[in-house]
C-alpha cells in the first residue's frame, strides 16, 4: 500500500546521487515500512532506512502523479509512499534503500545515515561519495578529470580497503629506484599507510598500516590529461596490481601507487586476525 509520508517523519537526510531524471537522498523513516507479523497482525519496522527520489523538473501535482505512474510500471519497482519537502514544496517518491539486503548489525553503524553498514566499517550509500570530497590537486583540470574518474568507479568500491585515493607525495618517503622492472619506477614507504580494518572491542574499526609500496611512472604528456586517465583505467582493469591511489611529484608527473606481494601479505594477515575474535 502506498501511503502519504509526512516529511518531518524522514530524518538524517543526505544527498547520495544525482541522475538526469532526478536526485536520490538517503533517509531514516521514523515510522518504518508496513509488515505483517505471524501472518495476521499489522506492524511496522521502525527507524527504517529508505531512499527518497525527487524527480527533476517536476513541481506540479499532475506531472508528479504521471511520473509516479510511469515509475511504478517499471519492472520490480517498489514505492512505500509519497512525501513533500517542507523547504522546496517538491513532491518525492519514498522507495526502498537499494543496499538494504547488504546491511548487517555486525558491520557497525554508519555515522552519516545512522543505518547498519553494508560491509565492515563501510556504508555503500554514504562513503563512496564522501571519499570523492577528499580528492584535491593544484592542477584544476587534472583535479576535475580525476573526480569524474572516481565517480565512474566509486560504485564498484564496496569496501573501505579498496578505495583509490589521492596520496600527497610528501607522504611517500625512503624512495629507492627499482631497476630491471619496466613499469615500476620506485619503492617507497607510505607513511599514512594502507587502509585496514581491525576488529576491536566487538566492532570493526578503520585503521592504517604504514607500508612499503611501489610507484609506477605513467609516462604521459603534461598537456594530455585524458591520456592520464586512460592509463590509470587500464591498470585498474588489468588487476595486475592493487592500486591504492594516485600521487604527483610536483617536479615530474602523476603516478598511481600500488603494491605487489606486500599487499597480498597484508590481506592474508588481516583475514587471519578477523577470524580470531575475542
Amino acid at each position: 500500500m502506498i501511503e502519504w509520508i509526512p516529511f518531518e517523519r524522514l530524518i538524517n537526510l543526505q544527498k547520495i546521487r544525482e541522475y538526469e531524471s532526478g536526485t536520490i537522498f538517503m533517509a531514516t523513516w521514523l515510522d518504518g515500512i508496513r509488515v505483517i507479523k505471524d501472518g495476521i497482525a499489522q506492524s511496522r519496522n521502525e527507524l527504517c532506512g529508505v531512499n527518497i527520489k525527487i524527480l527533476r523538473g517536476i513541481r506540479t501535482c499532475d506531472l508528479f502523479i504521471k511520473e509516479l505512474t510511469n515509475y511504478m510500471k517499471q519492472k520490480e519497482s517498489v514505492v512505500y509512499g509519497i512525501t513533500q519537502s517542507t523547504k522546496t514544496n517538491r513532491y518525492a517518491i519514498v522507495i526502498p534503500d537499494e543496499f538494504n539486503s547488504r546491511r548487517k548489525n555486525s558491520n557497525g553503524v554508519c555515522k552519516y545515515c545512522k543505518n547498519y553498514n553494508t560491509s565492515p566499517a563501510w556504508c555503500q550509500s554514504c562513503d563512496p561519495w564522501r571519499e570523492e570530497l577528499e580528492w584535491t590537486n593544484e592542477n584544476k583540470e587534472i583535479n576535475n578529470l580525476i573526480k569524474e574518474f572516481i565517480k565512474e568507479y566509486k560504485l564498484k568500491t564496496t569496501e573501505y580497503e579498496k578505495v583509490i585515493e589521492w596520496i600527497p607525495f610528501n607522504e611517500l618517503t625512503n624512495l629507492q629506484e627499482i631497476k630491471g622492472v619496466s613499469d615500476l619506477a620506485f619503492m617507497a614507504t607510505w607513511d599514512k599507510g594502507v587502509r585496514t580494518i581491525k576488529y576491536q572491542s566487538g566492532e570493526y574499526i578503520r585503521s592504517r598500516t604504514t607500508s612499503s609500496v611501489d610507484i609506477m611512472n605513467l609516462n604521459y604528456s603534461q598537456t594530455n590529461t585524458l591520456k592520464l586517465l586512460e592509463i590509470v583505467k587500464f591498470h585498474i582493469q588489468s588487476e595486475e596490481y592493487r592500486i591504492h591511489g594516485i600521487t604527483q611529484n610536483t617536479e615530474i608527473d602523476i603516478t598511481p601507487v600500488q603494491s605487489g606481494a606486500n599487499y597480498v601479505t597484508l590481506q592474508k594477515w588481516y583475514k587471519k586476525q578477523v577470524a580470531i575474535k575475542p
